[in-house]
C-alpha cells in the first residue's frame, strides 16, 4: 500500500484504480468500484461514474486516512474480491523545522548566561 503526504489546505487530487493481470497488463474488473474512506471526517471522496477514478478532497484537518478502491475481479458469475488502498497523511502547512545533528550542540555559559568560550 502506498501513502502520500498532502498539505492539509491543498487542492483535491484524483486518485485512480489502476488494475493489471500478473503478468502486468491491463485487466477489467466486474463491475463498478466502489470508494471508501476509513476515516470520513478527513477526507470526502467524489467517484466517477465507472468507478475506475475518485476525487478525494481533504477537510483541513491534519491525520491520516486510508482510501481504499473494492472490485470484482472474476469477470463471470462469481466474485474474487480485489481491494487496493492508498494512505493520505494530511500534514500542517507550515512545518516546524526539525533538529539535526549536525547543526545541534551543547554550549556552556555561567550562570549569568555568559557564554563560557
Amino acid at each position: 500500500m502506498a501513502t502520500i503526504q498532502r498539505k492539509k489546505s491543498a487542492p483535491a487530487i484524483r486518485l485512480r484504480a489502476v488494475y493489471k493481470a500478473d503478468a502486468n497488463t491491463p485487466a477489467r474488473v466486474d463491475g463498478v468500484p466502489t470508494w471508501n474512506a476509513d476515516v470520513p471526517a478527513l477526507v470526502s471522496l467524489a467517484p466517477a461514474t465507472d468507478g475506475l477514478s475518485c476525487e478525494a478532497a481533504g477537510s483541513g484537518q491534519l491525520g491520516a486516512v486510508t482510501v481504499t478502491a473494492d472490485a470484482d475481479a472474476d469477470l463471470g458469475s462469481g466474485v474474487r474480491a480485489l481491494s487496493e488502498s492508498i494512505t493520505i497523511e494530511y500534514i500542517p502547512d507550515v512545518q516546524e523545522p526539525e533538529a539535526t545533528n549536525d547543526a545541534s550542540e551543547i554550549v556552556a555559559e555561567e550562570l549569568d548566561g555568559t557564554p563560557i568560550p
